[in-house]
């Protein structure tokens, strides 16, 4: 397992982060319990949830809102193992019906508490900022999370999908706030490049890499905890027969996607590379952001063992002609 040092956290951090989101929802309790069991005997100790997974199913573990962290919180307890586990949760974001703003002070703070109780913990490693809102200065919203910090509450703060601009105001005035330690940011970002890297939706703006993010972090060195590092499937094996841009492609929005001229030459490159180090393509993507002139840890999202195990055995090395020929053009 590769490991990462973030700002705050005395602990090593696995470089493969074990993504939670359907726990207690479309994944039972049971079969939650045994991924992360499984996780961790691979050498990984690090996870991420928020405080808003699971509110699309109102008959999951919490009824809606907090069904993963209720179902690691009764894990971390049934295993006795907090003191061994990193935990990333995060606050304010959006109401999931009403789409009501969650980035004002109270409301984050109350998701803040919420998640702390699910978790069974006095604690959380990484607190995230879910969403960002611009329209308030980057001194005030980190101002929130103050006191919290000062009382331990919170080891350090983290900013998902927050644009490079907004970053370089959060590490400023956290450098000049010994209460306040920026630990890492997260936005979607895999091997294969989404057509989009800036959306608007309904639950606020959300990022995918893109060259000049990339530079500021190659610049700062601030870690990147990246998810949809496996781009919803793009590379998995059962697709390497089938035609991306065919009208019987399985699943059209996949393509819709990824499905470019470039991220396909990325395929083909990756599945012959896989080829030749007795490896799955998925792993070699995996190893290109773990490889990084910068800290990333992945986020996968396994639903069985096969893809757990997949993941977690991506200790792949890339030389560099392998790595020029997967250079990102933006």
């Amino acid at each position: 397992m590769i490991f990462r040092t973030i700002a705050g956290i005395k602990q090593l951090v696995s470089g493969v982060c074990l993504g939670t989101a359907q726990y207690g929802s479309q994944l039972d309790e049971t079969s939650s319990y045994a991924l992360m069991d499984r996780f961790v005997e691979k050498g990984g100790n690090f996870l991420d949830t928020a405080h808003v997974y699971g509110a699309w199913d109102k008959n999951g573990t919490n009824n809606g809102c907090g069904n993963s962290e209720v179902v690691i919180g009764r894990w971390l307890k049934s295993r006795k193992n907090r003191d061994r586990i990193i935990i990333g949760t995060k606050g304010g974001h959006p109401d999931f019906e009403s789409k009501k703003n969650g980035m004002t002070c109270s409301i984050l703070l109350q998701h803040l508490q919420e998640s702390l109780d699910r978790l069974q913990t006095d604690f959380i490693d990484i607190y995230w900022f879910h969403r960002d809102n611009r329209l308030i200065p980057v001194s005030e919203i980190l101002g929130w999370l103050e006191e919290p910090c000062k009382q331990g509450m919170i080891r350090t703060i983290g900013c998902s999908h927050w644009r490079k601009d907004r970053l370089v105001e959060a590490m400023t005035f956290s450098g000049k706030n010994n209460m306040l330690v920026l630990g890492a940011s997260q936005i979607a970002w895999s091997l294969a490049q989404s057509r989009t890297t800036q959306v608007d939706g309904p639950y606020g703006e959300q990022l995918t890499m893109d060259k000049a993010t990339w530079e500021f972090h190659v610049k700062s060195q601030l870690p990147l905890i990246a998810y949809n590092t496996q781009a919803a499937g793009f590379f998995a094996k059962k697709y390497d027969a089938c035609n991306f841009t065919g009208d019987d492609f399985p699943k059209p929005e996949l393509a819709k996607q990824y499905g470019s001229n470039l991220n396909l030459r990325y395929r083909a490159i990756a599945q012959k590379m896989a080829g030749e180090k007795g490896c799955s393509t998925n792993q070699i993507a995996l190893a290109w952001l773990l490889q990084q002139p910068f800290p990333v840890c992945t986020i996968i999202g396994p639903r069985n063992f096969e893809q757990l195990d997949d993941s977690m055995d991506t200790m792949v090395k890339l030389n560099n002609y392998e790595w020029q020929q997967l250079r990102c053009s933006w």
